[in-house]
Formats: structure tokens, sequence, C-alpha cells
């Protein structure tokens, strides 16, 4: 779909952002989103939002990796060792920008 002036894909999060200038194909894609590009706030005006609970949260050293499930779609999240992470069961809503999403895949 092209809103506001740029290419957006519908997904189960709701409609995101396409990369680049160039129509996405038809049909089925699929969005990859960088698991360090989530914030738990916003920044910027052009910043979208997932809500969803966790699941869980594993410590990978100097990284966190938090699964959040956004309602039958998991998404994996990453933060840094230091920050404070709410616990698995508790909601949250996480931030990225559009350029955090990486690539399109066909299917």
């Amino acid at each position: 779909v092209f809103e506001g002036g740029a290419w957006r894909v519908r997904t189960p999060l709701g409609v995101l952002p396409y990369p680049g200038e160039a129509q996405p194909p038809a049909g089925r894609v699929r969005l990859l989103l960088r698991p360090d590009g989530f914030r738990r706030t916003p920044k910027g005006a052009a910043t979208f939002e997932i809500a969803g609970r966790i699941t869980e949260v594993s410590f990978r050293g100097a990284r966190q990796r938090l699964i959040l499930d956004t309602g039958g779609l998991p998404i994996q999240a990453e933060f840094g060792s230091q920050e404070r992470l709410p616990s698995a069961g508790e909601s949250i809503h996480l931030y990225f920008a559009p350029s955090q999403v990486l690539h399109i895949l066909e299917g």
C-alpha cells in the first residue's frame, strides 16, 4: 500500500514501513526486524510500536534476549545486559524506527 509518500506492508502487527523506494512485490512478504533495533521508549515521530506479553527473558553475556508474544506472533528483541527488563508474563510496549526493517522476503 502506498501511504504518506512511502510504501508500506500490511502485517499481523499492523501497517509497517517497506524499506527502500521500490514497490513491494505482489503477494505475501516477510519483514525482518533487527532484534537489537527495538527501544523501550519512542524516539522521533517515525517510530512504530509493538505491544505484547513477555514469554521469556534470557541473559546472553553483554545482551539480554526478550521473546514477546504479540497475539500468536513471537517477536525477539535484544537489549543491553544493564537494562532492567520486566519479567516473563508482564506486558510491554516496544518501539522501532523504519530503518530497522532490514529486508522483505517473498513467501
